[in-house]
């Protein structure tokens, strides 16, 4: 194709003829470049993908639908703390899968070292050059596909159903510690409470002793009772006694022995209502006067008993839950499809790798027959770059016996 026909417009058929004119070259060269990718592919080690499928199981709590369930997840500190976790944690099982302590595991137990030609157990290379051949992830149905890349069909099974049972494992041991860190937390907050109701039953022992009363609310009330039967047993006498003096006079006998008893009942009112301490021992009558310091020392003791004994109430279901988190070792992933080796191969790719060097290269010749077309209608040469491409194009020519 001249540069008159181009100033002209070219036709398809212009460049087609160009094409046919150079066609040995093209023939010859694709059959080359075919040649050298079709040994390329076959050179490149053939790698099996292996994969597994896990899901993570739905854990029930012990006191899951009970009230004690209820307040633990009304309260988030409580129930992460003291009530264990309900589930497995997706960022926890991912985070176990790509830490470097289980790249270096599969490392070291497959021999991986050697897999990959990895000199002076250069750890930080060999997990990199492992982790090209392993991947995890969450498919749409919320399952994790585990899958490992390996020149054997056999290995690449063996390593991912590896994974995951060292996945498994480690994450029991963790959840085994983490129980462990509950039941201690716990444990020793029920101890300290056991301590502290014993404290507490101890003063309110002493304070029963020192007044020489059990119940006060309950002694105050009975206390009330009498007193207010002894004063209306007292108005009675007096009244008693006034009518006996109209009638008989003061020196009677039996005005005197009412007037006895009304100096008894008088005395005994004045000892209950000002008195620090009864003269007599009683298991209901107390002292008035002492009532009220003695009353807020009673509530405050026995606050404090009652107070303890709600802690221990709620932590010892939680105390004994933990112990049987910490024995426990259920499997913390259930797997849904195991590896197999596969049948087929992963890589390489042969028709991908013949056609991706082959087309780039094909339009590669068709813009140099284009452009050794264009120079043989060069009659002079403004620089010598274009004369040594003309001279590069007469060799072609010459080399693939082309007619021109």
């Amino acid at each position: 194709m001249t540069d008159e026909q181009m100033k002209k417009g070219a036709k398809f058929s212009d460049y087609l003829s160009v094409i046919i004119k150079w066609k040995k070259f093209l023939i010859i060269n694709l059959i080359i470049i075919i040649a050298i990718s079709t040994t390329i592919s076959f050179m490149i080690p053939q790698t099996y993908l292996a994969s597994t499928t896990i899901m993570l199981p739905k854990n029930g709590d012990l006191f899951s639908g009970s009230q004690l369930g209820g307040l633990l997840s009304s309260v988030p500190f409580l129930g992460a703390k003291l009530g264990g976790n309900s589930g497995q944690s997706l960022d926890q099982i991912f985070g176990i899968l790509n830490s470097r302590r289980v790249m270096v595991n599969v490392i070291n137990k497959f021999d991986l070292m050697n897999y990959y030609e990895i000199k002076n157990d250069n750890y930080d290379k060999a997990i990199k050059a492992f982790r090209n051949d392993f991947n995890s992830d969450l498919d749409e149905n919320s399952m994790i596909n585990i899958s490992v890349i390996n020149k054997s069909p056999e290995k690449s099974a063996t390593i991912a159903n590896y994974v995951v049972n060292l996945l498994d494992s480690l994450n029991t041991q963790f959840n085994i510690q983490e129980a462990k860190n509950n039941r201690v937390f716990i444990q020793s907050r029920y101890e300290k409470s056991i301590q502290d109701l014993n404290l507490a039953e101890d003063s309110l022992k002493k304070f029963q002793q020192k007044y020489g009363v059990y119940s006060v609310p309950q002694q105050i009330e009975s206390a009330l009772k009498i007193v207010g039967e002894m004063e209306g047993q007292l108005a009675q006498k007096e009244v008693e006694a006034q009518s006996i003096e109209q009638t008989v006079g003061k020196n009677s006998p039996v005005y005197q022995s009412y007037m006895s008893a009304i100096d008894m009942l008088k005395s005994r009112l004045s000892e209950l209502k000002s008195a620090n301490k009864l003269t007599f021992k009683s298991i209901v009558l107390i002292p008035f006067k002492n009532v009220p310091e003695m009353q807020e020392e009673y509530l405050n003791i026995y606050r404090n008993v009652k107070a303890q004994e709600k802690i221990i109430e709620f932590l010892l279901p939680l105390y004994e839950k933990a112990k049987i988190d910490e024995q426990k070792s259920i499997p913390t992933v259930i797997v849904l499809d195991k590896a197999y080796p596969p049948q087929l191969k992963y890589q390489p790719k042969k028709a991908f790798i013949i056609l991706g060097i082959t087309f780039p290269l094909f339009f590669i010749f068709l813009i140099m027959i284009f452009r050794g077309e264009k120079t043989f209608g060069r009659k002079e040469f403004s620089n010598i770059v274009e004369a040594k491409e003309t001279n590069f194009y007469m060799k072609i020519v010459k080399l693939y016996k082309l007619k021109h």
